[in-house]
Formats: structure tokens, C-alpha cells, sequence
């Protein structure tokens, strides 16, 4: 899990160079898309593992905050 973290964190901060989004950009966002499956697979399971109680700790209203916000479009640079 962290190890996603990290790369994700690498993805998004060259995401942020318009020289290496020129060279490689589709994969940095294929990356990235990828990253965010991840991270609303995980959210998911533990959605379904911890039913109610996940609604009770606030690392994982955090984590959904992101999450969501991660799928709105409009996002950008927010997510």
C-alpha cells in the first residue's frame, strides 16, 4: 500500500512538468488511473469488511474525501 502511495506521489509530481508529460505523459496518466483503481478497490473492501464502523474513523472519511474527489472530473488539481 505504501509503495503505491510513493509512486503515485513520483506520478503526480512529474505530472507537474510539462517536458517529461511531453515525453511520457500518457503513461504518467495511465499511472495515475491506475493508482486511483487501487486505491477505490482498497476503499471498497474495506467499505465492505468494516460496514458501519468504517464511517467511525476519520483516516477513512479522509480516504474517501480523496478518493471521491480523486473521480470527479472537474477536479484537476485538487485530486
Amino acid at each position: 500500500m505504501i509503495a503505491v502511495i510513493l509512486a503515485n506521489a513520483v506520478t503526480l509530481g512529474l505530472e507537474t512538468s510539462d517536458t517529461v508529460m511531453g515525453v511520457a505523459g500518457a503513461w504518467l496518466l495511465m499511472a495515475d488511473r491506475a493508482a486511483l483503481m487501487f486505491f477505490t478497490l482498497e476503499l471498497t473492501l474495506k467499505i465492505w469488511v468494516y460496514r458501519d464502523r468504517f464511517f467511525r474513523g476519520g483516516w477513512n472519511l479522509f480516504d474517501l474525501a480523496v478518493v471521491t474527489a480523486s473521480w470527479i472530473p472537474a477536479s484537476g488539481a485538487v485530486s
